[in-house]
Order: structure tokens, then C-alpha cells, then sequence
């Protein structure tokens, strides 16, 4: 191995693993200061229009093509490199990049892996009939690369998937965000299979026609479009639990287990939220009975004023004095703590059309209760059961007629049903009604709680 200055019309680019290079501007602008101090690596191949093959430095290649140098110092390898060795120099070099997205680390990782593999062998454990060990093994590239064999493996798996889901790449923001969606789609084909498997078993006795019938008015759908089909003035209390646009994922960002469920959360982005809104107030004030209650979850900030105009311009009659879910047992969470106290609570309106009466009079407008564990829920933003039917029971008796647009979880629809409310709802989510059959059915003990 020599260094030489050389010019860079010499020096054959060939196909590079790292296809983006980013932003290289800054490094121009130092190269055409300072030059390049590190020379790029390349390959002595005399027999070729272009004598040198560059084996490493395609970012500082690329800038220093921008910049216009008219020479490049490199490191030529005289030695022989076959084609393994040749990529062998390049994957090395970018293996310890920390500018590497976290896709062509894993990638890179595998190549290589790959590679010393076609070159040693695939290894074997050595049995009692085995001198010593044969080939290349998975601890062999976790020792190269200095990383964990355990986490080496996990990236292996990883690249293998994105061959297959290469939407992964643009959705991830890192590995571990990666896998995490990769388990809550095999969590999802496992709960489908589980749920077809319980219906298949389920009989004709009266408890399980009872099941089946409430499974079927969880439709999955789009409310905005499936409530056409709902008659005018046939509902008598409806619970809309809509998306905040408040940016969920990230406000939950810290939450692992949140960030689970987040795959088919549905958000809107706010600068379409009050139309969203309008149109789902108008469906819902057709729909009402004359003498009916509306409760609207929502996100105060910056919505409280907006969304109760909203409720105004269709009539509906309430005051600014909201309802709230005290979340017991929860220290709160606030994105700004040196200038907000820790928020551990949701609001709800609750309006009127007509001139229905409070069921429950005296209540207080507080529902202190613990939130569902999170590793027991199906959806990021689901409320306990037990919450659900204290409050249902202000507005409702047995044998209204209820409506939830946006079930979720499906744990304001099986409140209903544990009050005697014959309820229906929409989700867009197919997975999330396999989970509240799952709840229906008691193939998951102590999750559903209350239904009976």
C-alpha cells in the first residue's frame, strides 16, 4: 500500500453500498479551504480505462467532485483484492460512521455478515466429533464489529424484515421504533387468527347470541360515511371520543408501551380539525332524538373555545363548565415542567338537544378513576370501563339507543351493554374489533372487567 496524488478522472466510482450521502456542503466548503486530509482508499487495476477503484471515501469523493479539485490524495492497495475483499474495505470503513441512518447500519451489519460468511463458510457449533469450530459464525461478526452478539442477531432479523416491509425505512425513526412496529403487526396477525378461532368455537345457547350480536354492532367503517345509513332522530345519547390533533405521538413519546399501539391510530392534522369536527357534529345533531345528550371528549389546548362554538352553531345547549376524568394514581405528564405543572386529567362537554333531563342528579362533574394499566391496552387513548358507566349513567337508562363514533378499545360500547343501552359504533380499524371480540368473548380474563 502506497500514497500518491492522483487525479480523480482516474479513479473508477463503482457501485457503493451508501447510495445517499446527505448534506455534504459544509465538507465542500472546508475542502476547497483546507483540501481533503483524508485520502480516499482505492484499488490499483491497471488493466482498466480507469486505473484506480475507489474502495472507501465516497462522501469525501463526492465533495471533492463538487469542489473541483483537480487532484485527490488517496491510499492505493496494490495487493490482490478479490471482489469479497474489495467490498469487504468499503463495508468496514462505514460500519463505524455515526452519520449512517439506522436502516444502513443494520444493512451494512448484514453484508457483512454475509460476506465473511461466503468466504469462511457458514460456521457450525463444533459437536464432540469436531476438532474445533468450522466457518463463520454469527459471534465471529459480533467480535469484527465489536456489538453485542445478542444485538447483532436482532439486527440480522431486522434487515431480513425491511427486504420485505421497506416502508420501515421512512416511517422509523430508529431500530428499536422498527422492531416495535414489526411486534404490534405480529401481535395483530396473532389476534386475528385467536379471534377466528373463538368465534369458530362459539355455540347458538343465548349467552353467546348474546355475544355475537353485540360483536356485530362494533362496525368497522368510516363514521362520517356509514352514519348516512342511520335514520334521523334515533339516538338517544352518543359518547365521541375523536382524535385530539394534538400530536399524540409525540406528546406519548416517551411511553413504549404507547408507542405499541400507535400503528393504527388515526390523527388529524389540525389545520383540518375544526371542518373535521363540523361535519361530525352536524351527523351527530341529525341523528339525535329531540329530547338527547352529546358528550365530546376533546384536547383544551388550544381547542376548548373553538369546539364549544362548534356545539353552538348546531344548537346544542351546555355550559363551558366541562366534565372531567381525574386519572387516579397518574403523577401527570407535561412536555414543559419548568413552566407547567403536570396535567393528569381529560375534559368533556356534554350538551343537550331538546330539553332531555339529568338522570343522576347531583353528580358531581369529577370521575375519579384509575386509567386501564398500559400494558392491558388495546388503543393509546383508552378509558376504564367502570368511568365509562358512572358517567353514561348521568345522561341514560336502560333500553336508549347509544352511539360511539370513534370506538377505539370498544370499552364505551361494552359499558353500554353492561347498562342495558342498546349501543352500535365505528372504528376504522380492523384489529382493534379483534381485540374487543377477544374482550367480549372473556378470551382475555380480567381485561374487560365489568361485562358480564
Amino acid at each position: 500500500m502506497k500514497q500518491a496524488e492522483v487525479s480523480l478522472t482516474e479513479i473508477e466510482f463503482g457501485d457503493r453500498f451508501r447510495k445517499d450521502y446527505g448534506n455534504i456542503t459544509e465538507l465542500v466548503v472546508s475542502i476547497k479551504k483546507e483540501g481533503l486530509i483524508q485520502p480516499l482508499a482505492v484499488y490499483n487495476q491497471p488493466d482498466k480505462p480507469q486505473p484506480y477503484l475507489l474502495l472507501a471515501g465516497g462522501r469525501r469523493y463526492t465533495a471533492v467532485k463538487q469542489a473541483g479539485l483537480p487532484t485527490v490524495p488517496v491510499l492505493i492497495f496494490d495487493t490482490h483484492l478479490d471482489d469479497l475483499g474489495i467490498r469487504e474495505i468499503e463495508l468496514a470503513e462505514n460500519i463505524y460512521r455515526k452519520d449512517l441512518e439506522w436502516h444502513e447500519k443494520v444493512k451494512l451489519e448484514a453484508e457483512i455478515h454475509s460476506l465473511q460468511i461466503a468466504k469462511h463458510g457458514k460456521g457450525k457449533i463444533p459437536g464432540k466429533a469436531d476438532a474445533e469450530k468450522v466457518g463463520w459464525t454469527g459471534k465471529d461478526t459480533s467480535e469484527m464489529l465489536g456489538i453485542d452478539q445478542g444485538k447483532l442477531s436482532k439486527d440480522l432479523a431486522l434487515n431480513t424484515m425491511l427486504e420485505k416491509l421497506p416502508f420501515l425505512k421512512d416511517t422509523c425513526k430508529s431500530a428499536d421504533e422498527a422492531r416495535k412496529v414489526l411486534n404490534k403487526m405480529a401481535q395483530g396477525l396473532a389476534k386475528e387468527e385467536l379471534t377466528k378461532n373463538v368465534l369458530s368455537r362459539q355455540t347458538n345457547t343465548p349467552l353467546d347470541i348474546q355475544r355475537k350480536e353485540l360483536v356485530n354492532r362494533f362496525i368497522v367503517g368510516d363514521f362520517l360515511t356509514m352514519i348516512k345509513n342511520v335514520p334521523d332522530k334515533s339516538v338517544d345519547i352518543i359518547e365521541m371520543d375523536p382524535p385530539f390533533a394534538i400530536d399524540l405521538n409525540n406528546v406519548k413519546k416517551s411511553d413504549d408501551n404507547m408507542n405499541l399501539q400507535m400503528g393504527s391510530y388515526n390523527e388529524i392534522k389540525p389545520g383540518e380539525y375544526l371542518t373535521f369536527l363540523d361535519r361530525c357534529f352536524a351527523e351527530c345533531y341529525r341523528v339525535m332524538t329531540p329530547d338527547s345528550w352529546l358528550i365530546v371528549w376533546f384536547g383544551p389546548e388550544p381547542w376548548f373555545d373553538a369546539i364549544f362554538q362548534l356545539l353552538r352553531k348546531y344548537n346544542f345547549e351546555g355550559l363551558r363548565m366541562p366534565g372531567i376524568w381525574v386519572k387516579e394514581g397518574q403523577t401527570g405528564q407535561s412536555k414543559r415542567p419548568d413552566m407547567y405543572m403536570a396535567n393528569n386529567y381529560e375534559m368533556f362537554f356534554y350538551v343537550r338537544k331538546g330539553h332531555p333531563t339529568i338522570k343522576k342528579q347531583g353528580r358531581p362533574n369529577n370521575f375519579n378513576y384509575m386509567p386501564v394499566k398500559a400494558s392491558e391496552k388495546e388503543h393509546p387513548t383508552e378509558k376504564p370501563i367502570e368511568m365509562y358507566m358512572d358517567l353514561l349513567e348521568v345522561f341514560a337508562l336502560p333500553g336508549m339507543r347509544g352511539l360511539v363514533p370513534f370506538l377505539g378499545s370498544g370499552n364505551s360500547l361494552l359499558a353500554m351493554e353492561n347498562l342495558g343501552i342498546q349501543g352500535f359504533g365505528y372504528e376504522l380499524s380492523a384489529d382493534r374489533k379483534d381485540g374487543f371480540t377477544l374482550k367480549v368473548f372473556n378470551d382475555r380474563p380480567g381485561n374487560y372487567r365489568s361485562y358480564k
